[in-house]
């Protein structure tokens, strides 16, 4: 039984150094790349892309349990902002109406989608599928089914990287 706790406190603590790597890695990028949001989707690329890669790079560097999400995030949001490809026409397509209907509505998601503080407190924590799905549903209601389903496309992942980056912190449980 000693094995086990000792197993279960290194692991603990992989899992902390890991994630305060993480953190430390994470704090640079913020203050090198986070720029306010606009609802122009050019400068939304110009400026956010930056920010997404450092978040991934930042999670390979430091080893984290949730590296496949953040490849995934930088994935799918550089697609949606390289010209020409399907999902970058179908972002293009709703951008306007999913901005205005994400913008008005009261799905306790805090502002914007701030890596640092949605993971840190565990009441976010838990509300990150909430209020994915109140988006979503303000979203399809708004707009029409497939601004619901585009948002999802690139919604979801950042969520999905959320609440990973939770489950390292301890925050939320399998």
């Amino acid at each position: 039984m000693q094995v086990i706790r000792r197993l279960d406190a290194v692991v603990v603590g992989i899992v902390s150094c890991d994630i305060t790597c993480y953190d430390g890695e994470a704090n640079i990028c913020i203050k090198k790349f986070s720029k306010e949001v606009t609802s122009s989707m050019d400068d939304y690329c110009r400026d956010q892309i930056p920010l997404i890669k450092c978040i991934s790079e930042a999670a390979s560097k430091c080893k984290t349990t949730f590296v496949r999400e953040a490849e995934e995030v930088y994935r799918i949001h550089t697609d949606s902002c390289t010209e020409g490809t399907e999902l970058n026409k179908v972002v293009r397509e709703h951008v306007d109406c999913i901005t205005k209907a994400t913008n008005g509505a009261d799905c306790s998601v805090g502002e914007g989608n701030d890596l640092k503080d949605q993971t840190r407190d565990e009441d976010k924590c838990k509300d990150l599928r909430k209020g994915e799905i109140c988006l979503y549903k303000k979203v399809k209601s708004e707009c029409s089914r497939n601004a619901g389903v585009t948002f999802l496309r690139m919604y979801h992942p950042m969520v999905r990287l959320l609440r990973s980056i939770c489950y390292a912190r301890g925050h939320l449980q399998n």
